[in-house]
């Protein structure tokens, strides 16, 4: 669940992960196979503890590009 200030540039995102969000097109809620995204001016020193919260197992591939990964 999120916790969205009212007009937040991140509404969009909130109402999917929520649950209310109804695709136009076919008239059906999104469902979505995760329910958060992080988004901060910066994670840095944060990786290892989000992605631990995922329970993904003892080996995964992060996969990004360069200034990403940088």
């Amino acid at each position: 669940m999120t916790n969205p200030a009212a007009g937040s540039w991140t509404a969009l995102i909130d109402d999917i992960l929520d649950g209310r969000w109804t695709n136009p097109e076919t008239g059906k809620k999104a469902v979505v196979p995760y329910d958060r995204i992080v988004i901060e001016e910066s994670l840095d020193g944060r990786a290892a503890d989000l992605v631990s919260e995922l329970d993904l197992g003892e080996r995964f591939t992060v996969v990004a590009d360069a200034a990403t990964y940088e």
